[in-house]
């Protein structure tokens, strides 16, 4: 049986690559991961309930809105419409396209509020 030694075949390694493999004279980075923190994962303890007391759920929820930076009659009212059609037509999705909707809605709801805050119920009814 004859042997013979695959290293003697072919050229060695670093003679293929030439100098892209490292040495073992060249060092290399190791990163290691940093520890992780034991976290509290415990549940709290259920708050006990006086006695003849019955829990009551909470529902109510009030939106907090702002009121609109420009409303009719104000001198670059005619801009914020003008950019809120180009928003529109550059929407092509019909979900985003309702969605923008229905927040230019919102925002003249808004609108006319503050028109009938400043006495302006015509205004308003028009705006709607």
């Amino acid at each position: 049986l004859a042997s013979f030694t695959l290293a003697a075949a072919t050229p060695s390694l670093a003679e293929e690559t030439e100098g892209t493999i490292p040495t073992a004279t060249e060092t290399t980075e190791t990163v290691t991961p940093a520890p992780v923190e034991d976290t509290d994962t415990t549940t709290p303890a259920p708050v006990e309930e006086a006695e003849g007391t019955t829990p009551v759920e909470e529902t109510d929820t009030v939106e907090a809105t702002e009121a609109p930076s420009l409303v009719p009659g104000d001198f670059f009212y005619f801009v914020k419409t003008m950019v809120e059609k180009v928003q529109l037509s550059l929407t092509f999705n019909d979900a985003e396209k309702a969605q923008k909707l229905a927040n230019f809605a919102s925002e003249r709801i808004a609108e006319a509020r503050v028109l009938i805050e400043n006495g302006d119920s015509e205004g308003a009814a028009d705006l709607l």
